[in-house]
């Protein structure tokens, strides 16, 4: 299925990986570690956070830098997270359009995610997730324009936007992200060493080719 303005919803109990409310103890969403932002970039070995967070290493080759190695919802930046588990976002979109009509290998495996407060710089793990595209709204639109408006309502920019920033982000297409928890069981992530975070997402989605890749080209201080 090619997504284009707009990607076909499913619901959530008829999604692969999903996981009701009473089994989500066992999907990893009840382990809430915390993470301060040098160790989360220590973890994943990665030069920088951000929601959507690829493998940036600099040591990697161009192959396995589309894939993302995990996701940071940020305080009061996504206003239907609480309720309805869904982001929207304009970072790397076209990135994350091109995968979901493609391969699939960002939608088709578990993403960590945490929940971070940048002003405070500590993350709260939240488990494993599956993501799925539920919208592609595009520039300009009448949707896109409400969208900035319940952004800024909700105080996802901490001192308003500007006419440039809101510019900016209506040039853009967006997605509507919608994620659902994976059931596990998982290693727990504090417990890894430098880099070894970003090698279990690859094993855990089941990506072994770009595992060995990862393995071959990986190189750290900490090796």
């Amino acid at each position: 299925m090619k997504v284009d303005s707009e990607a076909k919803y499913v619901p959530p109990a008829l999604r692969a990986g999903y996981v009701d409310k009473q089994s989500r103890e066992t999907s990893g969403t009840s382990h809430e570690d915390e993470f301060s932002d040098e160790e989360l970039t220590r973890l994943f070995d990665t030069p920088e956070l951000c929601t959507i967070v690829f493998f940036n290493h600099e040591s990697m080759p161009p192959s396995l830098k589309d894939l993302i190695s995990f996701i940071v919802v940020f305080d009061n930046a996504h206003p239907f997270w609480e309720n309805k588990k869904e982001m929207w976002i304009h970072a790397a979109s076209e990135q994350l359009i091109e995968d979901f009509n493609g391969s699939r290998k960002n939608f088709r495996r578990p993403i960590p995610l945490f929940e971070g407060k940048a002003r405070k710089g500590n993350f709260i793990f939240k488990g494993w997730w599956f993501m799925d595209i539920r919208n592609v709204v595009q520039p300009y639109s009448e949707r896109l324009k409400t969208m900035l408006m319940i952004k800024d309502k909700a105080q996802a920019y901490p001192w308003g936007i500007t006419k440039k920033s809101k510019n900016s982000a209506l040039a853009l297409r967006w997605l509507k992200l919608r994620l659902t928890p994976a059931k596990g069981p998982f290693e727990p992530l504090k417990e890894l060493a430098q880099g070894q975070a970003a090698e279990y997402v690859l094993r855990v989605g089941g990506l072994k080719e770009e595992l060995e890749i990862f393995k071959n080209n990986y190189k750290s201080e900490a090796h």
